[in-house]
């Protein structure tokens, strides 16, 4: 559900006079203002369109269905924009504002707030003005005559109360008002719009033998009263309009002064009841303050009494003291002797501390240097052990290739078939074959030069 109004340009002319009207919307219980103001257009429109001055987003609504209308005495005059059956009343009719009125599920209330201007002099203003309005459509002319203060709605068919049987004059095309004096055009939100010879504009105010068109239809106004001139009828408008602004104004100084003398009145209540509140909370100090003075001159009483006793027991005290600040310049005498026995024994022991630790790095140095000399005399005799090993090997490896060169020599000798020794030896036919020993022969080699470079 979706309430709002449209944003037209509000208009300020003397057909609304200076009234306030206020549009409520009630739906479910809930109130809603929806539209209010004090300058506000000369014609409202409501309905579900976005085009209305009031929008009332439902499917029940029609897009254009109710228009609302002020005539110069302020009074609310309605019209139904959508005939709902064939014997609902039509145009425009006085709007009932206690009872407001119901579109669909939502309940409308007007709130008027305004001075009634239906005075004599209106009334008879009414009786002797008249307006005709004439129009022709086809090969028909037409006339209508309006009632002062009471707004009809033109258009081409119901709801419309003067119908114009012309295609560019819209169902509800524009509504009419007569104040008296002109006659006022107010757009209803037609297709072709209203115009004159200055131009289209939503609001037209039509004087005597005035000319202006709906649609394609032009209209003739003639205008009658049998009253004074318009301009001593203005002059005297405008003294009864400044009489009756300054009675308002005496009427709201009035108020204002009497609403301020209330006050006054009440502040002045309010300053005695204060006043008669301080007296009583002054007395209500005052006798206070002297039983707290007979109770301060009974404590200075006591005071002085408790004074005296203090000086003789501070000076008892004092005496204590001095006798135990004696002895302990006497403690403290025998405490700095004793204090420098200490320190000479400590600075004793210190020396020998100091001498001791000496005697310890001293110790530490030379076995430091020993553990260099084995390190380094440990490192000679592995490097000795090391030249050693090499040369035995060496040595060995020497005797191994004689052993070798032994043998093959052996090997390459004639076998002497008498010495048993050589019996098992085999002839060789080549130095190859003789220089190939078997591993047990090589291992025997080898132990007969170990034991012989052992020997």
């Amino acid at each position: 559900m979706l309430l709002s109004t449209a944003t037209g340009r509000p208009m300020s002319i003397r057909f609304w006079t200076d009234g306030k009207l206020e549009v409520a919307v009630n739906v479910a219980g809930q109130s809603s203002a929806v539209y209010s103001g004090s300058n506000l257009p000369p014609f409202l429109v409501i309905g579900s369109s976005h085009s209305c001055d009031v929008v009332l987003d439902s499917p029940d609504v029609p897009p254009r269905a109710f228009c609302v209308c002020l005539d110069p005495r302020n009074r609310l005059w309605g019209a139904m924009l959508v005939r709902r059956s064939s014997r609902a009343k039509i145009g425009f009719r006085r709007v009932d504002i206690d009872n407001g009125l119901k579109l669909g599920n939502y309940q409308i209330q007007f709130n008027l707030d305004s001075t009634n201007l239906d005075s004599a002099a209106d009334r008879v203003h009414d009786e002797q003005s008249r307006c005709v309005i004439k129009w022709r459509t086809g090969d028909r002319s037409q006339t209508q005559r309006l009632r002062p203060n009471r707004p009809v709605m033109l258009g081409r068919d119901i709801p419309s109360q003067v119908l114009v049987d012309h295609a560019s004059v819209s169902t509800a095309h524009c509504a009419l008002v007569f104040d008296g004096q002109q006659l006022w055009v107010l757009d209803a939100g037609s297709t072709n719009k209203i115009r004159t010879i200055a131009g289209s504009a939503r609001t037209l105010r039509i004087n005597d033998r005035d000319v202006f068109a709906v649609g394609r239809v032009q209209f003739k106004t003639a205008i009658h009263s049998k009253l004074v001139p318009q301009a001593e009828f203005e002059q005297v408008q405008h003294k009864l309009d400044e009489y009756e602004r300054s009675s308002k104004e005496l009427e709201l100084q009035q108020r204002a002064y009497a609403i301020r003398l209330d006050e006054l009145r009440a502040e002045q209540d309010a300053w005695i009841q204060r006043r008669e509140a301080l007296n009583e909370e002054i007395q209500q100090r005052v006798s206070a303050l002297e039983s707290r003075e007979a109770t301060a001159a009974q404590q200075y009483d006591e005071w002085e009494q408790l004074v005296a006793q203090r000086t003789e027991e501070l000076a008892a005290l004092q005496t204590t003291l001095q006798e135990r600040e004696s002895k302990i310049r006497t403690l403290e005498k025998e405490w700095n002797e004793r204090q420098a026995g200490e320190e000479r024994h400590w600075q004793e022991v210190a020396n020998e501390v100091k001498l001791h630790k000496l005697q310890l790095r001293q110790q530490q140095a030379q076995i430091q240097r020993e553990n260099e000399l084995s390190v380094v005399q440990r490192i000679r005799t592995q490097r000795e052990l090391r030249e050693r090993e090499e040369r035995l090997n060496d040595r060995e490896k020497d005797l191994i290739r004689r052993e070798i060169q032994i043998e093959a020599a052996f090997r390459r000798l004639p076998r002497d078939v008498s010495n048993p020794e050589t019996e098992n030896v085999l002839p060789s036919d080549s130095i190859a074959d003789s220089t190939l020993l078997s591993a047990n022969d090589f291992g025997d080699i080898l132990n007969r030069a170990i034991n012989q470079d052992e020997q």
